[in-house]
């Protein structure tokens, strides 16, 4: 467990009877379906929900138990505790979601569905948070058509990000699946882009980006001035701008 997860036998207030079944779980969530998640999933999980075992560790508490009210008495804790933070209505959410998840893969009682009052005060709380997120402005084809104009499409760096942000407002694909892309994904011919997997394909069947003859032109001489030839379309540049092998970060 410890290779994902903090949580160990003694963060457990469960039963003779339910910690075969909670072990056998667990370790078949880390070995069999841990992998099968994004990696972002797994990443916001992992962390909010040691999160939650360290603040019952420091507060004597079970993270999790096989009496629901147990469980609801440390999540409330916690949930005052997130209350009282600088922390917004969403990560909150998030936060309780990622609780929400380990107790059921455990197939423990859940004191959000046992308690319709724990529910109630929990989501009547919640709206004392502002739910407002700030996020970053969204990218416009105008954005777009003044990069091309501002960025030096005779250098490696310029011809790459006006080639990014290019796809980038073709697809409307995320970030992720930019720096993901190969060259077997482009079909010239087509005009398209293949994105094998993404945060809202349940059924992993991938999906098709629409690409511009603009968008294929600056791709193409990109590809043909950094000397791609295949793997990753969008590669890292050294400090003296040299090509490298590895693709660009999220």
């Amino acid at each position: 467990m410890n290779n994902y997860l903090t949580i160990n036998q003694q963060d457990l207030a469960i039963a003779e009877q339910d910690k075969t079944r909670v072990i056998s779980n667990l370790l078949e969530l880390r070995d069999d379906v841990w992998e099968t998640m994004s990696a972002n999933t797994r990443k916001a999980y992992q962390l909010d929900f040691n999160q939650y075992v360290t603040f019952c560790r420091e507060n004597s508490l079970p993270a999790m138990a096989s009496d629901w009210r147990k469980t609801k008495n440390s999540c409330k804790a916690y949930f005052d505790q997130m209350m009282a933070s600088s922390l917004k209505h969403h990560s909150i959410k998030r936060k309780l979601t990622a609780i929400r998840f380990f107790i059921g893969m455990c197939e423990l009682p859940d004191p959000w569905k046992h308690s319709k009052l724990f529910t109630t005060l929990i989501n009547g709380r919640l709206k004392q948070k502002p739910a407002i997120q700030k996020q970053a402005k969204p990218l416009k084809i105008n954005n777009v058509i003044e990069l091309n104009h501002t960025l030096d499409l005779d250098t490696l760096l310029g011809l790459r990000d006006a080639a990014l942000f290019n796809v980038a407002i073709d697809t409307l694909f995320r970030a992720s699946n930019i720096i993901a892309i190969k060259l077997e994904h482009i079909d010239w011919q087509a005009k398209t882009i293949f994105a094998p997997r993404s945060k809202t394909d349940t059924k992993g069947e991938g999906y098709y980006g629409y690409m511009s003859d603009d968008t294929a032109t600056l791709l193409r001489r990109w590809i043909t001035m950094a000397n791609v030839k295949n793997g990753y379309l969008f590669r890292k540049l050294s400090p003296k701008h040299t090509v490298q092998t590895e693709p660009l970060q999220y």
